[in-house]
């Protein structure tokens, strides 16, 4: 594994920590979680057409990958948007670290049952001791993080 890859994903994971703060100020804006989470998604859109469009990526042909994509591969944009809303809501009454802790630690422990089955067409990757200990720190580390 490179440890470039592993960098960018610290990275994309702090820019995680700073969303829901960022997403919280602006639905005290705008009326709530979910009108946040609306702009978010707006502004995100933008940006990745732009992206999109500037790399000359043109413009998918959504029909056909609608007929041809299994029917749960497009509740990404369901979950996202679950993320964000809840994270806009949650972020102001336990605070940032105590989210994205909680958050973490439903990822890992979801991450290994993805591994474990292969779920959605992943590669299985069984889970050993070493990854079950590995949530088991993170656990901890969420009653560390929200104790008092």
């Amino acid at each position: 594994m490179s440890w470039l890859w592993v960098a960018f994903a610290v990275m994309v994971g702090g820019l995680l920590a700073v969303q829901p703060a960022l997403n919280a100020e602006i639905g005290r804006h705008l009326g709530g979680p979910v009108v946040a989470a609306a702009v978010n998604f707006s502004v995100g859109l933008v940006a990745l057409v732009v992206i999109v469009l500037s790399t000359g990526g043109g413009v998918p042909n959504v029909g056909a990958a609608m007929r041809s994509a299994p029917w749960w591969a497009w509740c990404g944009g369901l979950i996202g948007a679950t993320f964000v809303a809840s994270a806009a809501l949650l972020a102001p009454r336990i605070g940032i670290s105590a989210l994205v802790s909680s958050i973490l630690l439903g990822q890992l422990a979801a991450s290994l049952v993805l591994d474990q089955y292969g779920l959605f067409n992943l590669a299985v990757r069984e889970v050993d001791l070493q990854r079950v200990v590995g949530v088991v720190l993170a656990a901890a580390g969420v009653l560390l993080v929200t104790r008092g």
